[in-house]
């Protein structure tokens, strides 16, 4: 089982010294680490990291929401408006995505995934699934009390997913819709 806890020498008096003791940049080496696992896993679907997000978040809210806009995607994904609006032309230009007019507000356009941009988010969403598990999995039993420090610690973020307050980890959120079934061979 890992041991979370700090190094021997990383007392109060010696945090900082060496840089594998900040807490932030070990995060950040985790984060790094597995967003090019996640970026290797999504190479067999011509898909980058932002265009996955993109695509499963639409898929998403298209189960909620009568229109998926560029500002709700954004705002659902966490992601900067205009990186969602470049990562969205690529996509369109793909033919993964369509921006179909609003019927009620001429400057937003609606967001449609095609076919083929719905076929290629849920096949990948397994391998996503897979990496998400794999890559955790060292954890062990701390994953629950890792998923709730990182949930805390996500509430710095205004963007934040409010933790759900049970002990179990959840998988992560890219879950395919019941609805989209007849896609998924």
């Amino acid at each position: 089982m890992t041991n979370l806890a700090l190094p021997d020498h990383a007392d109060n008096e010696h945090i900082g010294e060496h840089i594998g003791d900040s807490t932030g940049f070990l995060l950040l080496q985790v984060s790094s680490a597995w967003q090019r696992t996640i970026t290797a896993a999504l190479r067999p679907y011509g898909l980058t990291q932002a265009q996955f997000t993109l695509l499963s978040g639409m898929l998403q809210l298209s189960e909620h929401e009568t229109y998926v806009t560029q500002v709700k995607l954004a705002r659902h994904t966490c992601s900067d408006v205009m990186m969602t609006s470049q990562v969205l032309r690529t996509l369109e230009s793909r033919g993964l995505v369509e921006r179909n007019p609003h019927p009620t507000d001429t400057r937003a356009k609606i967001l449609v995934l095609t076919e083929i941009g719905e076929r290629t988010v849920l096949r990948a969403m397994p391998a996503v699934n897979r990496i998400d598990m794999d890559f955790f999995s060292d954890l062990g039993e701390q994953r629950t009390v890792f998923y709730r420090m990182l949930h805390k610690l996500s509430a710095h973020d205004p963007c934040a997913i409010v933790p759900d307050q049970s002990t179990r980890v959840p998988q992560i959120q890219f879950i395919e819709p019941t609805s989209h079934a007849g896609l998924r061979q």
